[in-house]
């Protein structure tokens, strides 16, 4: 007879102990086969006390309900990517480890998804250029373009809006399966040709373009031209640290041309900015592809016009030329935290 437990010499029998012990490792098991809940990388000022002072589950579960009955002023929570609507819900997640500072969503973003939907004839308008394909691309509607079967080429294809002030975003639609060795989304000039001999990242090899390509996760400006491989292409996006970021379907590109700046986002995240500088130059959404019989969708969704600069805008831009980002807490001690998401913005 086996050795009675502990917990059957209280007047327990052998096969109930041995059934409790069960149930609970299966429970644990089940616990530990549950996915963790990720946290949606989005900057957030209290983002530093919650990692020192997390509420409990409860707390939790009251704040988000009551984010969810009473909007954020100026933050409506409706008709947005799920990546907008889930804001306010990922303040309160509790393992939300990314700096406040570091990736914060653009105002004009959600005055841009949260107004009036472009009518059809602007969507059109904002499809792709007509006048610039290579020979081996068609387009099936003014909005979609197919590219052929020609190997050792690569294709690229402008919009027919380029824009020279003003804040605008646009969704590019692209299969995972049809995206080949060298799948680059971005914005180049009117001055771009629509075809190059062999399989490259087109988008970002010379001066006149900026691309990010979706395969090795980089983006890309004047490759070409510099022998030091860092000056040219850098690692983006850099918020999933060493993880590997797989594209979606959908890409939203995020061009303001006041602040002079390209960031990308998809429907659960908004990855950074991936280019600044680009003020003064007038620019076109291109995608650059080497896929055989790869359709690619362009669909404006809005913009805005160009506004004059604040007071306040022009001192932030003023500091931001002015620090070194690893500099700014040691010239400025006690910085408050929220000042400090103000310098680092976007970077």
């Amino acid at each position: 007879m086996a050795p009675l437990t502990r917990s059957a010499t209280r007047g327990q029998s052998v096969e109930g102990v041995v059934k409790r012990n069960q149930t609970a490792a299966a429970a644990k098991r089940s616990r530990k086969a549950q996915p963790r809940s990720k946290a949606i990388p989005f900057g957030d000022n209290n983002a530093s006390e919650m990692e020192t002072n997390s509420p409990t589950p409860a707390q939790r579960k009251r704040k988000l309900a009551q984010a969810e009955q009473e909007q954020t002023p100026g933050r409506p929570t409706e008709k947005m990517p799920r990546y907008v609507a889930a804001l306010e819900k990922a303040r309160f997640a509790k393992n939300m480890r990314i700096p406040s500072h570091k990736f914060l969503v653009p105002p004009r973003l959600y005055a841009v998804l949260n107004g009036p939907k472009p009518t059809p004839e602007v969507v059109v308008n904002h499809g792709w250029n007509a006048n610039k394909l290579s020979d081996n691309v068609m387009l099936i509607d003014p909005n979609t373009m197919l590219r052929g079967t020609r190997a050792q080429v690569t294709d690229c294809v402008i919009g027919k809006v380029g824009f020279k002030s003003g804040f605008h975003v646009w969704a590019i639609i692209w299969p995972e399966d049809m995206r080949g060795t060298n799948p680059v989304v971005g914005v180049a000039e009117k001055t771009i040709v629509p075809q190059m001999s062999g399989y490259v990242s087109m988008l970002g090899l010379l001066a006149d373009s900026y691309g990010w390509d979706l395969r090795k996760n980089e983006v890309l400006h004047e490759t070409f031209s510099h022998k030091v491989p860092a000056v040219s292409r850098r690692a983006y996006p850099t918020l999933f640290g060493s993880k590997p970021f797989e594209a979606p379907k959908k890409i939203y590109c995020i061009l303001d041309m006041d602040e002079g700046y390209l960031a990308f986002a998809t429907d659960h995240s908004y990855l950074g900015v991936a280019f600044r500088g680009l003020q003064g130059k007038t620019l076109y959404p291109a995608v650059s592809s080497v896929w055989g019989n790869s359709t690619i969708a362009i669909h404006y969704i809005g913009g805005l016009p160009a506004e004059a600069p604040s007071l306040f805008s022009q001192c932030m831009r003023t500091l931001r030329g002015m620090r070194d980002a690893n500099q700014v807490p040691k010239l400025i001690p006690n910085l408050p935290p929220y000042i400090q998401g103000m310098l680092y913005f976007q970077q």
